[in-house]
């Protein structure tokens, strides 16, 4: 197929696998990275809305010295999950904040230099969420939950030129209300 692939021996089974992973036919396995010692690949799909292509072959040797092929090619949607901030793991929260350190420490001309033209910094978000020197007119009316939705979608876009598994995770106070009443600042989402 011409497309470049990495490979690994399965713990001395006689099983060699190779995994090609490929976008709009250009090979992208090379930033995989192999599990030592286990027959898998670990990869990060970068591009939300895109579909990606992963090929499994498995070769193994039988009994008489003969070589048996067989593969397999699905497809793979990149979707990001947006959760709730007690569902995080370690890794996706320091991800989120040290993104988040720098979309708020870096400043524009300096972030769309480094990151693209797709970076705002947090000065930007508030300036924008707070519509010049007038109240925001995104806290009444139909444009609250649409307008959010949409600042959201612009960080996240944001964070991940600088982390591609950062995404912004949700709240939901309704676990501390219900836990705590009107006492919500006893919520673990308030600990270091």
């Amino acid at each position: 197929s011409g497309l470049n692939s990495q490979s690994g021996e399965a713990g001395g089974s006689g099983q060699r696998y190779t995994w090609e992973v490929t976008l709009g036919g250009q090979s992208l396995l090379p930033n995989a990275t192999l599990v030592a010692g286990a027959a898998s690949v670990v990869y990060v799909f970068e591009r939300p809305a895109k579909e990606y292509m992963v090929t499994l072959t498995e070769e193994s040797v039988g009994r008489k010295g003969e070589l048996h092929v067989r593969s397999i090619t699905g497809m793979v949607m990149c979707k990001y999950v947006r959760r709730e901030i007690r569902q995080l793991t370690s890794e996706d929260r320091k991800a989120y904040f040290e993104a988040m350190d720098v979309v708020a420490k870096t400043d524009m001309e300096t972030g769309v230099e480094t990151y693209g033209e797709r970076f705002v910094n947090l000065q930007y978000m508030t300036k924008k969420h707070l519509y010049g020197d007038a109240c925001t007119p995104y806290h009444s009316g139909n444009s609250f939950f649409t307008a959010h939705a949409a600042f959201t979608l612009q960080l996240d876009q944001a964070l991940r030129l600088i982390e591609p598994t950062a995404c912004t995770p949700y709240w939901d106070y309704t676990i501390d209300d219900n836990l705590y009443g009107h006492h919500w600042e006893k919520s673990v989402v308030w600990d270091d």
